[in-house]
């Protein structure tokens, strides 16, 4: 394995990055790459990726920083032995976009942390992949939604709909969730959805209803509501994710603002306790003061409102044993501070979506962790309560 991280003195970052080319092809035993710089240039990157097409034994590839272009792209269909990818982004266009449809058949592992849907019709059907995990960007600003931009949906449904796991995270300010709980619907294994919606069309309670009144949710176990403002009612439809551990709110319910109450913090706490597994509640806007209240009321009947500990509402569960559980996790560990700075500057839609142009480089939002991660411990409650939200994304045994 060769992992090469970024060098933050900027009088120097970009002379090694840009001698990496000619040293990868040397590395004929590679079986395992990271490069991850946070101004990694989109010539430099599809340059490594070209550097790396006779690397036969190559397995796994995480370039988090690299907008992936026809030259990295030529290169990928050539890596055959390749079956774990990490990249920020794939871009076709021409020739290359019109020949990627089913070019490769021996992926298992995809994440990507800029796309949209036209981006993943282009290079689908993926078959054989087994695990998506990808960062959807579909802002419209006050346009239409372009029809053009649902073309190819079947080849994306194909991939994903046979995925064992999809991870995704959408930033949307389109009014489309009617077709797109819909297409949600068929994706059998969707276990996590972070949903971050923005002016003009933030999420509704209808829109929740809609997502959740798909069969394709029964297997959610996380769910991230983070900027949306439902009220208690509005959240009711929770109750039908059967497979839900890990739930971050929105807003709270203040004079000024619509919102969810205490209320239902204790009415979902009850939920989850019922289910008798290890879960995370985040009601991040909720006051210390009210978290106190909460934390009260759940002592005052452990059982059924979720303060018993796991070791001992869970006597024979075996928790996962300490450690880094990056390595196996999702993408929403990592916190996502920057993403909506970075998503402004892409406005046009979702070919645009959160893409930035930094200093010479191609920008990418996520790419770096935030600390430490938690693992669940046997003296935690069976149902925690938190108004932290890095709680919902270092928390990831769940």
């Amino acid at each position: 394995m060769v992992a090469l991280r970024g060098i933050h003195n900027e009088t120097l970052r970009g002379r090694p990055l840009s001698r990496l080319p000619a040293v990868l092809p040397g590395l004929a035993a590679l079986r395992v790459l990271l490069i991850s710089d946070p101004h990694l240039e989109i010539r430099t990157a599809n340059a490594c990726l070209g550097a790396l097409a006779g690397l036969t034994g190559l397995e796994e590839l995480t370039m988090p920083e690299a907008r992936t272009r026809e030259e990295g792209w030529l290169a990928l269909q050539q890596l055959t032995s390749l079956s774990r990818v990490h990249l920020y982004s794939i871009e076709l266009k021409g020739q290359a976009k019109a020949k990627a449809p089913g070019s490769i058949t021996w992926w298992r592992r995809l994440r990507l942390e800029d796309t949209c849907l036209p981006e993943m019709a282009a290079v689908m059907p993926l078959p054989g992949l087994a695990s998506f995990i990808g960062t959807l960007y579909m802002r419209y600003g006050d346009g239409p939604v372009p029809a053009k931009d649902f073309a190819g949906m079947d080849r994306v449904l194909a991939t994903l709909g046979a995925a064992e796991e999809v991870r995704l995270w959408l930033e949307l300010d389109c009014d489309i969730w009617p077709g797109l709980a819909r297409i949600l619907g068929q994706l059998p294994r969707l276990a996590e959805l972070v949903v971050r919606t923005r002016h003009p069309h933030p999420l509704t309670g209808a829109d929740l209803a809609a997502l959740l009144g798909t069969h394709g949710a029964t297997r959610l176990s996380y769910l991230d509501l983070n900027n949306t403002a439902l009220t208690d009612e509005e959240l009711r439809p929770l109750e039908g994710l059967p497979s839900l551990v890990k739930l971050c709110l929105g807003l709270a319910e203040r004079l000024d603002q619509r919102g969810h109450t205490p209320a239902a913090v204790q009415w979902l706490a009850a939920l989850l306790a019922a289910r008798r597994r290890p879960s995370l509640l985040v009601a991040p806007h909720l006051l210390d003061s009210e978290m106190e209240d909460l934390e009260e009321w759940q002592e005052a009947d452990p059982p059924t409102r979720g303060s018993v500990s796991i070791s001992e509402a869970l006597p024979d569960l075996e928790l996962p044993l300490p450690g880094d559980p990056a390595v196996a996790a999702g993408p929403f560990f990592r916190a996502r501070e920057h993403s909506a700075a970075a998503g402004a500057a892409g406005e046009r839609g979702a070919g645009s979506g959160g893409r930035f142009q930094g200093p010479g480089g191609s920008g990418g939002n996520g790419s770096s962790s935030a600390g430490t991660y938690s693992l669940a411990d046997p003296d935690d409650p069976l149902v925690m309560l938190s108004n932290v939200v890095n709680e919902f994304f270092r928390r990831v045994d769940l």
